[in-house]
């Protein structure tokens, strides 16, 4: 046996140093291998550090996560008479109680069961639906955005569904079809209603985010689709991964957040076509979805992070492989290869054998780079703007409990407790923060009451324990430079 070692090391081992040399010489895979990574150089400027309102806390490590494994990729959440929905990576629609959840219903276009589309490798075939951003029309329609189909209007009632926007009957004046379809902000016009959304990237689909981002991909665009005529039009183009939307109290600018820039721009409707401007720059990680807060006195918004981060403590994955293309090109190539070769291998092995669920779901997981996640996300972040884009307040999560968030939304409980509910594209829980709401005054719950400008303000007037039973004044912050944080 020893003496054929040599051998079995050659065969094994020679043929991958040699894809490994042929994957970072080779100019251009597309024609080889269906797909390429652009090896460009991009450097999005970080904050030197945290402070003011970026002053780092643990707000975020000490959310309940609930529903912990039960449900995966709670992405965006909406409200109607007093009721906050969800959407769920398998498909669903939940609404959530004050300690579990319903499901509303099962989008499913292709009939497939809930169990089959609870596989990530199965979900990312487009035969599944995957909800992104979910609105609330005026008369209690929910409307949510699907990357592989299109528009859902839901009958929350009922659960009864409909596709309003379908993809691929529905094609833009350049020939285009939306590939990957984000979030989306209803106008609502006379007799119709005029949905924007973004599709963010024109080469990448949903599964493949990843590669949307290390490639800084820019061919993202904001769309509008009136619900009447049927037209489906381009607003914006050229757009670096645009994500979340939402529309200002005066109805006439949508924010974008621009996740690959790291910013969030202002389009403002009644502004000649295809221009903008920025509203802010320089956020401290990927902005995804844009929520405005309960604030009534000051117009206000959450923004979900996907990794929180300073110029003290760059993401190795995100800042300093980018000013190296060649050598994330290289990485991102082999990790490609090697997911569809271990997936090609299971599917073979499929044909005599049945259960190779983990096999297929492990070789989807290396192909879209699933795996990275808890690599590249280790600080949990979020940040709170107002409507001019100056930064007044921040959530953190230093040691990563809380991580991977998509969205910050804001709920009252019956006037007694504030709710913050934590979305993300990936995680295995809902994240909820709860905060008692401080009366003034003698105030019982009045809606007019008088609330604090900002999270930190309310958080500041009470305690809380952490699992040792010690008590965490909420005036002693740390940083993201204390280890010990």
């Amino acid at each position: 046996m020893l003496k054929n070692c040599p051998t079995i090391v050659f065969i094994i081992i020679i043929p991958w140093i040699l894809l490994i040399i042929a994957t970072a010489i080779i100019p251009d895979t597309e024609l080889l291998f269906g797909f390429d990574i652009l090896a460009k150089t991009y450097d999005v400027k970080l904050p030197e550090s945290f402070n003011g309102p970026l002053l780092a806390n643990r707000w975020l490590s000490l959310a309940d996560h609930l529903y912990v494994d039960e449900i995966r990729g709670p992405e965006s959440f909406a409200t109607w008479n007093g009721n906050v929905y969800a959407s769920i990576a398998d498909g669903r629609i939940i609404q959530l109680l004050s300690n579990h959840y319903r499901t509303v219903t099962y989008l499913n276009p292709e009939n497939l069961s809930q169990k089959e589309c609870r596989k990530n490798y199965q979900s990312a075939s487009g035969y599944c639906s995957r909800p992104l951003g979910i609105r609330f029309s005026t008369k209690g329609q929910l409307y949510a955005v699907d990357p592989y189909h299109g528009i859902f209007e839901i009958n929350i009632e009922n659960g009864h569904y409909q596709l309003v926007m379908n993809i691929s009957e529905h094609r833009l004046s350049d020939g285009t079809i939306p590939k990957f379809l984000d979030d989306l902000v209803l106008i609502e016009k006379n007799d119709t209603i005029i949905i924007y959304m973004t599709d963010a990237s024109q080469k990448w689909l949903l599964h493949d985010v990843y590669f949307t981002v290390g490639e800084m991909d820019q061919t993202g665009r904001l769309l509008s689709f009136n619900l009447k005529t049927k037209q489906l039009q381009i607003e914006l183009d050229n757009l670096a991964f645009p994500n979340g939307l939402i529309l200002t109290d005066n109805g006439t600018t949508i924010l974008i957040n621009e996740f690959n820039k790291r910013r969030i721009l202002r389009y403002r409707l009644d502004d000649k076509p295809g221009h903008y401007d920025i509203l802010i720059d320089g956020l401290p990680g990927e902005p995804d979805n844009i929520k405005r807060s309960l604030n009534k006195n000051h117009e206000t918004y959450w923004i979900g992070l996907f990794t929180g981060r300073n110029q003290y403590k760059p993401s190795f994955y995100l800042d300093i492989m980018a000013k190296h293309p060649y050598l994330k090109r290289t990485y991102f190539r082999l990790i490609r290869l090697l997911g569809f070769s271990i997936e090609t291998i299971a599917n073979l092995l499929s044909l005599f054998f049945n259960d190779n669920d983990y096999l297929k779901q492990f070789g989807h997981n290396i192909r879209v780079a699933n795996f990275m996640y808890p690599f590249v996300a280790e600080y949990g972040m979020a940040v709170e703007i107002d409507s001019n884009g100056r930064l007044i307040g921040s959530l953190h999560s230093p040691d990563g409990y809380t991580n991977q968030l998509s969205e910050i939304y804001e709920y009252h409980n019956n006037g007694k407790e504030r709710y913050y509910y934590i979305g993300s594209y990936s995680n295995q829980y809902l994240g909820r923060i709860i905060v008692p709401i401080n009366n003034e005054d003698g105030d019982n719950g009045d809606n007019n009451k008088k609330h604090s400008t900002t999270f930190q303000n309310e958080l500041r007037k009470f305690s809380l324990i952490d699992d040792n039973n010690n008590k965490i004044e909420n005036d002693k912050f740390c940083t993201i430079e204390d280890e010990n944080c």
